[in-house]
């Protein structure tokens, strides 16, 4: 099959820093696909109104995806494909909880952004280029009664996004949306972004295969930020179920999933982790790695750790006859770990040591397809990762949590190499950084509490009866578990 689809992210991946502005280079590379018949759609959290400058750049567009999948926009036949709203009265008693609350906020509806009068004073600028912040104002409608004019619309709404909020403020926000059995996710910082719970760009991607007759197998797709997620691991399950190549094309060092074999799926309006393909090759520019914030580093670094105590895991799982262990894979993840910290300075910045991080985590994924299974990668650790990401209000970068959840389960295994993971972390500045913005004490020992049950049948450390009083007490006296949980 060939591509006849490509769809594409806007902010970080097709426009510019300035998020404004399509270079001629992309432009240059989008045009000459298209002419060769292959269509265009660009998925973007915006309103459809916040996009002309965009189309105006790139005339070209078949498909828009906007206000985060909840809306499908067929360009050529000026309709609507695919709409996936929030239900008015949901939408209403939203909207009237937050009016009560002091955070300005803005709700999609009919492809416009639309606000409550005297609610502008409570907007903060939170680093987003201020001629970005001008454009998008000028196309905001405002309303002296915000339910007013949703009754008088009457079909719900695409989306609720609250910009310019502090963190503090963020995950109060994502608590509550989540109370509302919204999907919330952020593309921006400073934001929280709220949709349908079966609003995504993955499934709107998938409205589009239905509307031109075409197999997922024929989408390709690129994106750089959380909500680009489904629309991704959509591109590799679809290759995976058509056995299909898939080429990973990483932008960021932050966990090993670029060349695992599971995708990560919305699936009754909750993520889960099934099956998948290992990518056919992987193409990695470290110039681009290598420009990404610290926080991608971090992230990484603690999925990689995490491996030390996975394999315990795993090892104990087969000693008690649970499970196969494969001493090929469990030597592929020991290497992983090697090749990073054996050889190289604890300097994450070195261009060496970013190089060995983007190989190990690399080596990772093929450990779990030698392996057939994720067990060299995945033990406790994610576990208690998976369950803040379901308990969290604002759940941090998924190899933050995995890192930090790696150094309690290594204390819980007596794990003999507990020394050397806690004194890689520190070296590397690791525990400092997420140190700056703690796990709630609360939401971390509920995520232990509910770690056992994401994965039934699957032992680790926390199968053990005492395993939680145990955290516990490693979390009240550990100097440094006491900086990181608080």
């Amino acid at each position: 099959m060939s591509i006849k689809l490509i769809a594409t992210d806007l902010d970080g991946t097709l426009m510019a820093p300035d998020h404004l502005t399509v270079t001629k280079r992309t432009y240059d590379a989008l045009k000459s696909s298209h002419d060769k018949g292959i269509r265009l759609a660009v998925a973007t959290g915006r309103s459809m109104v916040l996009i002309d400058n965009v189309i105006s750049q790139v005339p070209f567009v078949d498909y828009i995806i906007y206000s985060n999948g909840a809306c499908v926009y067929d360009k050529n036949e000026e309709k609507i494909i695919h709409a996936d709203l929030i239900p008015y009265e949901k939408a209403k008693e939203i909207v009237k909880y937050f009016l009560g609350e002091k955070v300005f906020f803005e709700i999609y509806a009919n492809g416009r952004t639309c606000y409550q009068l005297k609610t502008e004073s409570l907007f903060q600028n939170m680093n987003l280029p201020q001629k970005f912040i001008d454009e998008a104002t000028k196309t905001m409608d405002g309303y002296e009664s915000l339910l007013d004019f949703m009754a008088k619309d009457g079909k719900g709404i695409e989306k609720i996004t609250f910009y310019g909020v502090y963190e503090k403020k963020l995950e109060n926000i994502s608590a509550k949306l989540k109370e509302f059995g919204l999907d919330v996710c952020s593309s921006l910082p400073g934001t929280v972004e709220a949709t349908s719970p079966t609003a995504n760009k993955g499934s709107a991607v998938l409205g589009i295969c239905k509307n031109m007759g075409i197999g997922a197998d024929e989408v390709m797709a690129f994106g750089d930020a959380e909500n680009d997620c489904p629309m991704l691991d959509f591109a590799k399950y679809s290759a995976h179920l058509l056995r299909l190549p898939f080429v990973s094309v990483p932008t960021s060092t932050s966990n090993d999933g670029f060349c695992s074999p599971t995708s990560s799926l919305p699936v009754g309006g909750r993520r889960k982790t099934v099956k998948s393909s290992i990518p056919f090759g992987v193409v990695i520019d470290l110039d681009v790695i290598r420009s990404c914030p610290p926080v991608f580093f971090y992230s990484g670094l603690g999925d990689m750790v995490s491996k030390i105590t996975a394999l315990a895991d795993w090892k104990e799982a087969a000693n008690r006859k649970l499970e196969r262990y494969s001493d090929f894979a469990s030597m592929l993840a020991y290497n992983s770990l090697d090749l990073l910290f054996i050889k190289h300075s604890f300097d994450i910045n070195a261009p060496e040591f970013q190089r060995s991080l983007t190989t190990s985590l690399l080596m990772s994924g093929i450990s779990m397809e030698v392996a057939g299974t994720s067990r060299p990668a995945s033990g406790s650790e994610h576990l208690v990762s998976h369950a803040l990401d379901e308990v969290c209000a604002r759940p941090q970068m998924h190899g933050l949590q995995v890192g930090t959840a790696a150094y309690l389960c290594a204390l819980l295994q007596n794990n003999p190499s507990t020394g050397g993971l806690r004194d890689i972390l520190v070296k590397t500045g690791f525990f400092d950084f997420v140190g700056q913005n703690p796990f709630k004490k609360e939401e971390f020992l509920r995520a232990l509490r509910l770690a056992p049950e994401i994965k039934r049948g699957f032992y680790t450390v926390l199968s053990e009866p005492d395993s939680y009083k145990r955290a516990v007490e490693f979390i009240d006296s550990d100097e440094i578990l006491q900086e990181l949980i608080k």
